[in-house]
């Protein structure tokens, strides 16, 4: 420790004498450099052209103006190095003219003991308190404590000269301080809590590395940006808030933070960095959001009882996967959530992985072996999930909490395609999945006494569509759209009016569902259509062979024609079904709804992919046949038991079957 100690601190010595100039003038046996002669500023600094150790020693004032050469200065700022490695200075008072405090202001002032600092300072330097390990005190103009320690630490460091001191408490941040720079407290030992105010924007690099003391920290909103190593070595940490505004997690962000037992990442962050949370050993528990797209290097290396929860079976599922990363369970949870659903999906790391039962808020449900789906779910409610994962060696049971979105339902503007008929549209947060959504119409001069119209609709990503037939011209109508939860409850969107005689041309809707499912040689496949101004003469899916990764990982995309040798096949209905037959084997392909006119016009919908099993002879497997259990039970399509059939479909020991 000692022999870092002073190479660090010749390093940063030469770096700084390399770079400084002398000072311009002293006064009262304080030194300064004019910042600017038109201003009249100048900053606090060290003696000639390059700091001395203990040129500052005891306490130091500094004032808000010097008078040098008939002239007034104010002093604005504290300048890089200024009191560097004054170990004999115990305490500094700085004026509320003072916007700035340069880097490495303050390193290694051991015997430093108290500061004030005035809430006009808006900017920290890198390094400024860095090895002030006998901090105990620090405060602004005001009286807020920014440092508060009624108790040394434990002595956590060796000097230069082999001494060994304590370190800074606790601090807090003056609000008017917008940035945090690089090793601004790194290596304060002592440090066990920080407070951070909101103004802050940005955390540098290595901002509190090796606050070893350090147990908690909560980042507010309005941070932008986490630097690399910026709690590097923090082992003692115990619980981080990371705010929804960080956009991503900086390279050994939590290096070797072994105290760390849980965390959970917002979803605003797209990318974790290498090594991050590297050695993290007391870490059981994480959340990934969907959002993420990179997940650096050894980012969880070594965090040996950590259990991953990925939201949404996103990249970071993959990644996990094929990382092999340790964990104290033999698979990955994902789950996603709208307002109306919540999808749970387990990717196993180990054979003989299965998911034998689920519970809904005390309600057994059916699912497959690796998910379960809940519809029909009230928005913005909580709902207890308990499930238990069976493997050879383990049984696991948990029991979980989740809470879906708050619902969003807008009306958009009408399409009046031909006088009287109307094509209706809405944005929701529902699962594409949801039968029970709609549109209610009725006319505007019409009171409570007449009941509205209602009429079914369609889903695609969250935009419903409805069609409206042979409304009376003469008069003036509104709708909106509706969703029906299963218990009942009603949901409604605002009130949008429509003018059935403003027409205008529109294109007809086509969409391809991403929802495939893939059975030896054959695949179902799903579409949608919705008529524009003119009638459909034709609608289908339309298929054909691609080199795998020809579409790549990119989102799905409309197309504006299809290959010579595509297949065509036709299919009814407004959400229309169809099943691909004559497939080759371990082969990808490309699938794409369509729509003509009785104009002669073709419309496509998004261009989706899919791949079919290899097949396997049985000369080529010993295998024992794997039997799956088919649920026993009467079930609703949102797999919730039923004591009886109800009208509709129901799932009667694994089958459907419709009670009229």
């Amino acid at each position: 420790m000692n022999k870092i100690y002073k190479f660090l601190s010749l390093a940063v010595l030469f770096s700084l004498a390399t770079t400084a100039r002398a000072h311009d003038f002293e006064v009262d046996s304080i030194y300064y450099n004019i910042t600017s002669k038109t201003n009249l500023t100048v900053a606090v600094t060290y003696r000639g052209d390059f700091f001395i150790n203990d040129e500052y020693k005891g306490a130091v004032t500094i004032p808000q103006s010097v008078t040098y050469g008939s002239r007034t200065y104010s002093v604005t700022s504290i300048g890089d190095g200024a009191f560097f490695g004054c170990h004999g200075l115990s305490s500094v008072t700085i004026p509320n003219s003072v916007t700035s405090i340069g880097e490495q202001a303050f390193y290694g002032c051991s015997g430093l003991t108290s500061v004030t600092i005035p809430n006009s300072v808006t900017s920290i330097g890198d390094r400024a308190f860095s090895y002030c390990s006998s901090l105990t005190s620090m405060k602004v103009a005001s009286g807020d404590p920014v440092y508060d320690s009624r108790d040394n630490c434990n002595a956590i460091i060796e000097t230069a000269t082999n001494t060994l001191i304590s370190g800074c408490k606790s601090t807090v941040i003056p609000n008017s301080v917008t940035s945090i720079g690089n090793y601004a407290f790194s290596y304060c030992y002592g440090l066990t809590s920080v407070t951070i105010p909101n103004s802050v924007t940005s955390i540098g690099s290595y901002a509190f590395g090796g606050c070893s003391g350090l147990t908690s920290v909560t980042i507010p909103e309005g941070v932008t940006s986490i630097g690399d190593y910026a709690f590097y070595g923090c082992s003692g940490l115990t619980s981080i808030t990371i705010p929804g505004s960080v956009p991503s997690i900086g390279d050994y962000a939590f290096y070797n933070c072994d105290g760390l037992t849980s965390i959970t990442i917002p979803s605003s962050v797209t990318s974790i960095g290498s090594d991050a949370f590297y050695g993290c050993s007391g870490l059981t528990s994480i959340t990934i959001p969907s959002s993420v797209t990179s997940i650096g290097t050894h980012a969880f290396y070594n965090c040996n009882n950590l259990t991953y929860h990925v939201e949404g079976g996103s990249y970071a599922s993959l990644w996990a996967h094929r990382n092999g990363l340790p964990c104290s369970e033999p698979f990955v949870k994902g789950y996603s959530r709208t307002a109306s659903s919540i999808r749970l999906g387990f990717y196993p790391f180990a054979e003989n992985v299965h998911v034998s039962s689920f519970t809904v808020n005390g309600k057994e449900m059916l699912s497959s072996d690796y998910s379960v789906t809940m519809l029909g779910l009230q928005p913005n409610n909580n709902y207890t999930i308990q499930y238990v994962v069976r493997t050879d060696a383990r049984t696991f049971t948990f029991t979980e909490g989740y809470r879906t979105d708050a619902l969003t339902l807008t009306a958009e503007q009408p399409k009046v395609i031909s006088v009287g008929n109307v094509i209706v549209s809405a944005q929701s947060n529902l699962d594409d999945a949801e039968e029970n959504v709609g549109f209610e119409w009725r006319r505007t001069d019409w009171t409570d006494d007449f009941a509205s119209n209602s009429g079914e609709a369609y889903l695609f990503e969250g935009t419903m569509e409805g069609y409206i037939r042979n409304l009376y011209a003469e008069k003036l109508w509104k709708y909106r759209p509706y969703y029906e939860a299963g218990d009942g409850t009603r949901y409604y969107g605002d009130w949008v009016g429509i003018d059935p005689t403003n027409t205008s041309y529109f294109e007809p809707t086509v969409h391809t569902y991403a929802s495939v499912v893939v059975d030896g040689s054959t695949a179902a496949v799903k579409g949608y259509v919705q008529r524009g101004t003119d009638d459909v003469a034709e609608q289908g899916f339309a298929y054909w062979k691609t080199e795998a990764g020809a579409k790549g990982r990119e989102a799905a995309r409309r197309i504006s024609s299809i290959p010579d040798d595509a297949t065509t096949i036709v299919a009814r209905g407004k959400v229309m079904t169809a099943t691909l037959t004559g497939l080759e084997a371990g082969t990808q392909y490309s699938y794409v709804a369509y729509v003509i006119t009785d104009e002669g016009e073709t419309f496509y919908g998004e261009e989706q992919t899919f791949r079919t099993e290899v097949a396997t002879g049985i000369e080529e497997t010993t295998a024992e046949p794997v039997l799956r259990a088919v649920p026993q039970g009467i079930f609703n399509l949102s797999g919730q038991r039923l004591s009886a059939p109800q009208k509709g479909l129901n799932i009667i020991n694994g089958k459907k079957v419709l009670v009229k």
